[in-house]
C-alpha cells in the first residue's frame, strides 16, 4: 500500500492582538456635528457665522466643536412638556385612560 504525503496547510497569520479601547471624543469635525445632529454642514457653519454654536478654532483652519459644550448648548435649547419639567404624569385629570384605571 502506497502512501501518499498530505497536502501542507497554507501559513496563517496568528490573530492580532485585541487593540485597546478608544479615547472619547472631545472635539467633532463640522460634517460630524451635522450627522449627528441630522442637519447641513452649511447650517452648522450658519450657527458658527452667527456664533451661535460652541466651537473652536485650532490654528486657523481647523474649526472644532467641543463636545461638551455642544450638549450643553443642545440641554439649554430643548424645549420639554411642562408635565414633564415638573415631574408631574403625563396623563392628567379627567383622561379616559386615567378614568378606566380604577374601575377594573
Amino acid at each position: 500500500m502506497i502512501r501518499t504525503a498530505r497536502p501542507a496547510e497554507p501559513y496563517r497569520k496568528p490573530p492580532a492582538p485585541p487593540s485597546p479601547p478608544a479615547a472619547p471624543r472631545l472635539a467633532l469635525r463640522a460634517e460630524e456635528l451635522a450627522d449627528s445632529l441630522g442637519i447641513s454642514v452649511r447650517s452648522i457653519m450658519g450657527l458658527v457665522a452667527s456664533s451661535d454654536i460652541p466651537h473652536t478654532t485650532i490654528g486657523r483652519r481647523c474649526l472644532r466643536f467641543p463636545m461638551a459644550a455642544v450638549e450643553k448648548w443642545l440641554a439649554q435649547r430643548t424645549s420639554w412638556p411642562a408635565s414633564m419639567s415638573t415631574g408631574e404624569a403625563a396623563i392628567g385629570q379627567g383622561d379616559v385612560l386615567q378614568e378606566g384605571a380604577g374601575d377594573a
